[in-house]
């Protein structure tokens, strides 16, 4: 594939004209190969977006370029050992999460920012992460709280002002 082939592709995932997708699994080995699936084309936008060819990536790792090929290609069974060489080789860390829906990842756009944003501020990028989890939670538990009183006041107050009425009504 020519380099502006590979960064036309880049600039449309990118931009959202490929729609994602989320893969169904009936079983075990169907999930498994899913979250290959999906790993797989992680690690293939990364290596383009870095301008590493096939055969570069495995130099790197000290295999063929035809391996690369065949990973990409969803024509192999990658073992971790060799995902993880992969990841490594393209500057990557694997963390494997039974966390779900509930773990996150920054998208690439806001990762140099975020890092920027951490350290101008002297922490780590989890704990800029956890610091923005708990303003979050408390800004709702206030506005929560604020909701609450102001209903709670508005309840109150209605029930001066039809007191009020009864008694005006009363005296006409």
């Amino acid at each position: 594939m020519n380099k502006n082939m590979g960064n036309d592709i880049i600039r449309e995932i990118k931009e959202g004209k490929f729609e994602k997708f989320e893969l169904k699994s009936e079983s075990l080995e169907e999930e498994l190969e899913n979250i290959i699936i999906d790993l797989v084309s992680e690690l293939t936008l990364m290596r383009m977006e870095q301008g590493v060819s096939q055969k570069e990536l495995a130099e790197k790792i000290g295999t063929k370029q035809t391996a690369i090929s065949r990973l990409e290609n969803a024509s192999s069974n990658p073992s971790l050992k060799f995902l993880l060489k992969i990841i490594k080789a393209l500057g990557g860390e694997m963390k494997i999460t039974p966390h779900g829906k509930y773990t996150y990842t920054i998208p690439e756009n806001y990762r140099e920012t975020f890092e920027k944003i951490a350290k101008s501020e002297g922490k780590t990028i989890q704990e800029k992460i956890d610091a923005l989890i708990s303003m979050e939670i408390m800004n709702f538990s206030y506005k929560k709280i604020k909701v609450e009183f102001k209903n709670f006041n508005g309840k109150s107050s209605r029930n001066k002002k039809s007191k009020n009425n009864e008694n005006a009504l009363t005296a006409a």
